[in-house]
C-alpha cells in the first residue's frame, strides 16, 4: 500500500503500521503511512471517516474548563504568545477550537479577545477575512487532511510580526494510534 503524501507531495508513503480497533462497536482497519521524504505519518486518505462520525468523536471528549489540568493544558499554548504580544488589546483566533470554547473563556478571564473557529462545532466564515495577532491551534495540526493547504491558511490568518502557536504531540513509538 502506497499513496502521495498529503504534506509534501513529492514521494509515495508507504505503510508505517496497521491497526485494527474497535470504531462505535465495530472492528474497523486503520493503515497509517510514512512519508520517506518529510517523514509525515498519516492515515490513509481513503480511510478517513465521514464528517458525521468524526463530529460525533470529537464530541464526546471529556475536556472541562473547570478541570485545572486541561486549563493548564491549554495555557501552555498561550504562555509563549503571551510574553511576545505588544498590545493589550491584541486579538487572536482559536483554530480548531472544538465544541467548547475553554480557551476563549480562560483568554477573556485575562482580559483577552479571542474568535473561534472549527470545522464542526464553531464554523463561522465571518473571521476569514481578517487576520490576528496570533493563532492558537491546540492537537488540531494531526488531524489536517490537507496540511500543506491548512498551513497557508493559517499564515493568511496572521498579521506581519504575528504568533502561531502549534500543540500536537511529535511521533515516539508510545503513541497508540488505536486510540
Amino acid at each position: 500500500m502506497s499513496s502521495i503524501c498529503i504534506l509534501c507531495s513529492q514521494t509515495k508513503a508507504n505503510l508505517f503500521q496497521k491497526v485494527i480497533a474497535k470504531h462505535f462497536g465495530e472492528q474497523k482497519e486503520w493503515h497509517y503511512l510514512i512519508c520517506a521524504n518529510c517523514e509525515l505519518i498519516f492515515l490513509e486518505p481513503s480511510e478517513r471517516l465521514e464528517n458525521k462520525e468524526e463530529k460525533l468523536r470529537y464530541s464526546q471528549h471529556q475536556n472541562s474548563r473547570e478541570d485545572p489540568g486541561y486549563r493548564r493544558h491549554l495555557l501552555r499554548l498561550w504562555h509563549p504568545v503571551e510574553s511576545r504580544l505588544e498590545s493589550s488589546e491584541s486579538i487572536g483566533l482559536d483554530y480548531g477550537s472544538g465544541p467548547e470554547p475553554t480557551m476563549q473563556q480562560l483568554l477573556a478571564e485575562k482580559g483577552v479577545s479571542l474568535q473561534i473557529w472549527d470545522p464542526f462545532f464553531a464554523n463561522a466564515p465571518s473571521f476569514h477575512n481578517k487576520s490576528f495577532d496570533f493563532v492558537l491551534c491546540n492537537e488540531v495540526a494531526e488531524h489536517f487532511y490537507d496540511p500543506y493547504k491548512e498551513f497557508l491558511q493559517l499564515d493568511q490568518f496572521l498579521k506581519t510580526r504575528a504568533y502561531l502557536s502549534l500543540g500536537t504531540r511529535f511521533y515516539d513509538s508510545s503513541i497508540e494510534f488505536a486510540s
